[in-house]
């Protein structure tokens, strides 16, 4: 990297330390996730629009890895963000599940189980899609949300990590999922670069795939350009100069 000239440097200087949103911890009949058998954690998708308008105003908050379910007018009110709103009070219309499971959840270990001996164990499993049953992977949790929770069944029209909705949000547009946050969803063949025709069938029927959206094998390519929101909110430069990449979750380096 020596030699390289340098173009631009941005420093975020964080004016106070705010605390992390804490997950709920609940087996209350009154939460949007539950489970007979296991207390499910659950983070709401609110935390992730607050996150990003706070960074943008020079507060620090943190949010857990989960994944978001949006309605299928999702693409159209992400499209049409306006800088005299927050973030949440616009999205607040596109979240079809209010509070999801994060990593720690085991609301859907009985899922996860079924799907692996569906695929015959944890060998025949990590053989089709590249990891074993576990709780907190998305084919354990797509197959929870179908049968607990019919209502946002429904109405999705778009399941994505949180990784892919930052994106989304960046750059007013439905952001695809990256293959290495694919690879870790126990929906994704990597022999055959693409989502695995017979896990969707059996985890949530043929609308599973445009549920989950197309898969962008590169981390290169520009999901879209900056939305109008941040240029015009937070007086950025025209946003026809800031290309938003694909954003990849961390949790694929665990596998």
């Amino acid at each position: 990297m020596r030699g390289l000239p340098l173009i631009s440097h941005l420093q975020r200087r964080f004016l106070r330390y705010q605390p992390p949103p804490q997950t709920s911890y609940s087996n209350d009949s009154k939460s949007d996730l539950t489970y007979q058998k296991s207390k499910p954690f659950l983070v709401p998708p609110r935390y992730h629009c607050l996150s990003i308008d706070q960074v943008f105003t020079a507060h620090s908050v943190l949010s857990q890895l989960a994944p978001v379910w949006l309605t299928k007018d999702a693409p159209s009110i992400l499209k049409n963000l306006y800088p005299q709103h927050t973030l949440w009070e616009q999205l607040r219309p596109a979240i079809a599940l209010l509070h999801t499971p994060v990593a720690h959840d085991t609301s859907a270990e009985g899922y996860a189980r079924q799907l692996e001996q569906m695929l015959g164990g944890p060998e025949g499993m990590s053989t089709q899609v590249g990891v074993c049953g576990h709780s907190s992977l998305l084919a354990a949790q797509i197959m929870h949300i179908r049968e607990a929770k019919p209502d946002v069944w429904s109405k999705a029209g778009r399941v994505q990590l949180a990784s892919s909705f930052l994106a989304s949000i960046l750059a007013g547009v439905m952001a695809p999922i990256v293959e290495s946050d694919a690879s870790g969803t126990g929906l994704y063949s990597l022999s055959k670069e693409r989502w695995d025709d017979a896990v969707l069938q059996a985890v949530g029927g043929e609308t599973t795939q445009d549920l989950l959206g197309p898969v962008e094998r590169t981390s290169s390519k520009p999901v879209g350009t900056l939305s109008s929101y941040f240029s015009q909110k937070y007086g950025l430069e025209p946003s026809t100069y800031h290309s938003i990449l694909p954003v990849r979750a961390p949790f694929p380096l665990f596998y």
